[in-house]
């Protein structure tokens, strides 16, 4: 029920450290943090719809009205993935702009605590891109050392970085948080808009 704690992020952790354990001593376990960010957002859903599965958002229609709604997370469903990785849990992705080949892997918890407590300190949105990208790039045209993708990343052309970031989520296996919800005073009407979650998330009423 802190607010600092939840704004911190690390209420997250310390939730799934918590709820999540070992089945027995021979089924594999894989630690939280180990986790993919995707895995650990569908667990955190999963123990949400434990206490109740309606989580009431603000809904903003094209008008601009604005309206609240109780939302099913029962009904949400994962993305449709269809990129495969390699026999390393890698994707290649070339730059549009550059032509560059770049091989990146995907995020996990450890990776989206330390870019978390980067990100308090420097507050910038692109700082958190670049450190985003240093984390998860591994090989640029074959080259894997990490001063040189350092180097790369901080250089990268802005159309380079945003195309592989959105390339990125796309391969990211997740739910799909595109919701679309149907007007409280025009019934047939759905409104189409992203999931957001608040403090209030893990407080239902």
């Amino acid at each position: 029920t802190s607010p600092n704690l939840w704004a911190s992020g690390d209420m997250i952790d310390k939730l799934l450290e918590r709820k999540v354990l070992p089945v027995d001593g021979e089924t594999p376990f894989i630690h939280p943090q180990k986790m993919l960010i995707g895995d650990r957002l569908a667990l955190l859903i999963f123990l949400r719809t434990t206490m109740d599965n309606l989580y009431t958002i603000e809904v903003k229609d094209e008008k601009g009205e604005r309206f609240s709604y109780n939302f099913d997370l029962t009904t949400l469903k994962t993305k449709d993935v269809t990129a495969k990785p390699d026999s390393d849990f890698q994707f290649d992705f070339i730059l549009p702009k550059t032509g560059k080949r770049v091989k990146f892997r995907l995020m996990n918890g450890e990776d989206e605590k330390e870019i978390r407590v980067l990100q308090r300190k420097m507050a910038q949105e692109n700082a958190m891109k670049v450190m985003t990208l240093e984390k998860l790039i591994v090989d640029v045209d074959k080259k894997k050392k990490k001063m040189l993708i350092s180097n790369f990343v901080k250089k990268m052309q802005i159309k380079d970085a945003n195309a592989l970031i959105k390339y990125i989520d796309e391969v990211t296996p997740s739910m799909d948080l595109n919701i679309e919800v149907e007007h409280p005073k025009k019934p047939g009407m759905t409104i189409k808009q992203p999931l957001e979650f608040d403090i209030t998330f893990f407080l239902p009423s």
